[in-house]
């Protein structure tokens, strides 16, 4: 008897340990990312939402195709990811990512999930003359999950035009769907389409930001098109804010954006308005916009990108925008961020006097109106890193604060607000591990919230030995 107790102990004991061993393994063999599989420029703009406590998230995948994933905050489990549709800008054998096609993606008030992706302003060969601009090539397309809130499949709705790229898509409070998007290759106008029932059909699409072709006889420093660069972000359940950049098309295609505007829009009525509230006529084009819309005009000798905003208590707009000089290089060369906010009380913009900023991708998180942070993702000293950064002044100062993330030998991004964002679940930063792939990693107030390694590491080693697209 005593000799079978003994046993028994020794086999609980044996059970226990081999317990404990199972939960040591499992924590480190954890991830920081959720998944492995980002391709190129993987994220576009806000890369998700977050709906009914669960955080959905798309990214362009090998191949350019489109991956959703999604995070339960209720049960603490990652599904996915999923390939949730086909790009043709991933077809055939070309010399470099196109990234214009990454995909957007919203949840309709039945719980179907949507993504858009794929274009790069269409092609004339297959998709015929585009009525708002040029063409490129790829093909803008619509998916939808064939259940509620399973994104492990998808069918296609074929109800948006083919020549979109930059696809931004919002859902309201009421349940209507806004799909932003530039109806075109660069020389094109920026337009939104309306869906009032779950993206099953949408409008037909209304231009915002004019394209104007200059005759040569008006023309001024060769530039022979007025073209724009938007972003769109949703402030309220009833309103989208709207930061975008001038592009002048004066030589052969570049990175050549100047300037900075705002506006917003109350989407009850469908009512552009800028800053002051004045009501706006659509589409804004150049000389419009530099009277009603303009928050800076840049340096002549000055190049500006990645415009955003976000709002603070008060609803006054903070903007920022990457500046830097000329060089004479296809991408104007380095640049640093620059931060404007909207002083309500004086009515006017100010922007900020400290030139400490780095450069890289900023992101703002604004408190009141002279009390803001900016997450910063870029590469110091030859590592990845997320750093954030304060100012108590309105921005006259800032003030590097801690390392939020730091990442491998690459260089790091971070996208916008997730829309409707859990505080765990904010952000997505990106982390260049190799030439093409990139790990994707979830980051809230809270710090990323990690995955099994097993289950974040999808890509495959025929997947890694592909050629890059």
């Amino acid at each position: 008897m005593k000799k079978s107790i003994i046993k028994q102990v020794k086999l609980l004991i044996l059970s226990v340990s081999t317990l404990l061993l199972a939960f040591t393994s499992q924590a480190a063999t954890m991830a920081d990312y959720f998944t492995d599989n980002g391709f190129g420029n993987s994220v576009a703009y806000s890369p998700g939402v977050h709906h009914g406590n669960v955080t959905y998230i798309t990214y362009q995948g090998p191949k350019e195709n489109p991956w959703v994933a999604s995070y339960n905050h209720k049960t603490k489990k990652w599904a996915g990811p999923y390939r949730a549709g086909h790009s043709i800008l991933g077809d055939g054998d070309v010399t470099k990512i196109d990234n214009h096609g990454r995909p957007s993606l919203v949840v309709d008030k039945a719980g179907y999930i949507h993504v858009f992706y794929g274009g790069h302003g269409g092609d004339t060969a297959l998709h015929g003359a585009n009525p708002l601009g040029n063409t490129h090539s790829g093909e803008m397309r619509h998916r939808v999950s064939k259940n509620p809130y399973d994104i492990s499949s998808w069918r296609t709705l074929d109800n948006i035009p083919p020549f979109g790229t930059y696809t931004q898509a919002l859902a309201m409070g009421n349940g209507d769907i806004f799909l932003f998007y530039r109806h075109g290759a660069h020389s094109s106008d920026w337009v939104y389409s309306r869906s009032t029932d779950n993206g099953i059909t949408f409008e037909p699409p209304v231009s915002v930001l004019k394209s104007e072709k200059i005759p040569s006889d008006k023309q001024t420093d060769n530039t022979h098109t007025h073209n724009w660069y938007m972003t769109v972000h949703k402030t309220a359940n009833d309103r989208i804010d709207f930061a975008f950049n001038y592009h002048a098309e004066n030589r052969p295609h570049d990175v050549e954006r100047r300037d900075g505007y705002y506006m917003y829009m109350k989407t009850w009525g469908r009512v552009f308005k800028n800053v002051k509230n004045e009501k706006l006529t659509m589409p804004i084009k150049k000389d419009y916009a530099d009277r009603k819309a303009l928050v800076v005009k840049t340096a002549s000798n000055k190049w500006s990108n990645g415009p955003k905003v976000v709002l603070d208590r008060k609803g006054w707009p903070h903007i920022t925008l990457n500046e830097g000089a000329d060089d004479g290089s296809k991408s104007g060369g380095p640049k640093t961020l620059r931060y404007y906010r909207w002083d309500g009380n004086a009515q006017k913009w100010t922007n900020n006097s400290d030139a400490s900023l780095p450069g890289g991708r900023g992101i703002m998180d604004v408190d009141w109106p002279r009390n803001a942070t900016m997450l910063i993702a870029g590469k110091v000293n030859g590592v990845g890193k997320v750093v954030r950064w304060k100012t108590s002044n309105g921005g006259k100062t800032f003030t590097a604060g801690e390392t939020v993330y730091n990442g491998g030998s690459g260089s790091m991004d971070i996208s916008d607000e997730i829309v409707d964002s859990h505080p765990d679940a904010r952000y997505v930063l990106v982390d260049r591990t190799s030439k093409d792939y990139v790990n994707l990693i979830l980051l809230g107030n809270n710090g990323i919230i990690k995955r099994v390694k097993s289950e974040a590491s999808k890509l495959s080693a025929a997947q890694k030995a592909e050629p890059k697209l």
